[in-house]
Formats: structure tokens, C-alpha cells, sequence
């Protein structure tokens, strides 16, 4: 076995195909990461963020609107109390649903927002990159891979990861925007 690997490693790294070869290994790395967040988080490690928005979804699968039912409310009249969240970023609650539905509506199937867009965010940054060198774009690739909090973040209730995705595909499109000879007027205001 070990005479055939370092040859096998020399061709694979010599060859057009290690580059498409590093991606695809780094992306399954970031990956089972973001996947391994998601097993080894419970399901809420605190009251904060993550419940909301989780209850933000569930309100738009529910009632087509962010709305949070306080069952655990019992100091009034009627003993459960709702609202239509507006703080925390109801649009997130609209994107967050769509995974929740598609995965069962549990606490788990909401998290894979977050392992979806953190693993996309590794292959924005590789493409994003690629115009500096194979070699930088697979680093900088490696990097938010790799980096502690965004595998943290890739794999809870967080709109973190969501951010990190939006925030590479709008520079790209700033960067392509900026560099073309005839700037779309339509481009320049979306973004």
C-alpha cells in the first residue's frame, strides 16, 4: 500500500484535476464539520437567538407570518400569548422555514440553513479567489473551511453563516460590477 500512495499522490497532485480534487476534499471536510456542530450541539444550548428565530420559522410554516406563541406565559389572561416577530430580522424567519419544512420541521432541519450556507460560502470564497491563483483561491478556501467559528457558527439556529454567503456574493458582484467597461445602471442600484 505505501508504494502505490506517493505515486498515486504525485500523479493526482501533478494532474488538471488536483485543483478540482483539493475543492471537492475541502468542501466534504467543511462539511462533515458543520455536520458535526449539528450532532454535537443540543438542540438549544440557551434561550436566545436560536429559539427565536427557530419559533420565527415554525410561525411562518404555521401561520405564513413570524408569529411567536408564548405558551410558557402564564401570569395574564389568556394563558398563551403571541406576536408577530419584528426584531429579530423577520426575513431570516422566511428564509429559515424553507429548510425547517423541507427537513421535518425539527430543531435539526433547521440548523442545516446554516450547514447549506456554510459549506457554500467555502465554494464562493474558492471562485471569488481563483483570479489571484489556483493555489491562493484553494487557501482562502481552506481558511473559512477550516476557521473555528465558522464551522461554530455553519452548524447552529444562526444567521451568521446566511451573513458570510451574502457578504461574498455581493463583493463578487461589487467586483464584477466596478470592472465592467459599460456598468449596468440596473446592477449598480440592487447592489
Amino acid at each position: 500500500m505505501r508504494a502505490i500512495l506517493p505515486p498515486l499522490m504525485t500523479r493526482i497532485a501533478s494532474s488538471r484535476a488536483a485543483p478540482a480534487v483539493a475543492l471537492a476534499a475541502l468542501l466534504l471536510v467543511a462539511l462533515l464539520l458543520r455536520l458535526g456542530v449539528v450532532a454535537a450541539i443540543p438542540h438549544f444550548f440557551g434561550s436566545g437567538d436560536p429559539s427565536v428565530y427557530y419559533a420565527s420559522a415554525k410561525g411562518c410554516l404555521a401561520h405564513g407570518v413570524p408569529r411567536i406563541e408564548f405558551v410558557w406565559h402564564f401570569l395574564t389572561a389568556p394563558p398563551q400569548v403571541a406576536h408577530v416577530e419584528d426584531y429579530c430580522e423577520p426575513g431570516f424567519a422566511y428564509l429559515l422555514a424553507i429548510p425547517t419544512g423541507l427537513f421535518g420541521g425539527g430543531v435539526r432541519g433547521a440548523m442545516m440553513l446554516s450547514v447549506i450556507c456554510g459549506t457554500l460560502t467555502v465554494w464562493c470564497v474558492f471562485r471569488y479567489a481563483r483570479r489571484f491563483g489556483v493555489p491562493c483561491a484553494l487557501l482562502a478556501a481552506a481558511l473559512v473551511a477550516l476557521e473555528p467559528w465558522s464551522i461554530y457558527y455553519g452548524g447552529l439556529i444562526m444567521k451568521e453563516a446566511a451573513v458570510a454567503l451574502v457578504v461574498v456574493l455581493f463583493m463578487a458582484a461589487a467586483r464584477r460590477q466596478l470592472a465592467a467597461a459599460q456598468p449596468s445602471p440596473r446592477a449598480a442600484a440592487a447592489l
